[in-house]
């Protein structure tokens, strides 16, 4: 609804800053496994995750990708592909959580 405030809203928007390109924007590089993931394997092929396995490989990549950054490799997007295990831990996450709940995935 127009006039609406956005306080006590997500802001993704802030997230997008107007100086730097599309494709050197975090949340555009890490869109990139996405679809290099879709075409090896299948689109959403990250969603249907849902073992303790699955999630602690997720996490593990994520924090070998941070320490990777924080110590200036640069062969490879370690910052995205961080950011991107990171996401993909949270959700499946939550689908375990869900189906340990609900019986159900937390899809």
């Amino acid at each position: 609804m127009l006039g609406e405030p956005d306080t006590g809203r997500s802001r993704f928007d802030v997230s997008i800053l107007e100086t730097v390109p599309f494709g050197k924007q975090l949340l555009t590089r890490c869109a990139a496994p996405l679809e290099g993931g879709a075409q090896k394997y299948s689109s959403r092929s990250r969603v249907k995750a849902d073992s303790a396995a699955g999630l602690e490989n997720m996490k593990t990549s994520a924090f070998r990708h941070f320490v990777q950054r924080l110590k200036g490799e640069t062969h490879g997007d370690h910052a995205a592909a961080g950011v991107f295990n990171l996401a993909a831990a949270e959700m499946t996450a939550y689908r375990i959580e869900q189906e340990s709940k609900n019986g159900e995935p937390g899809v």
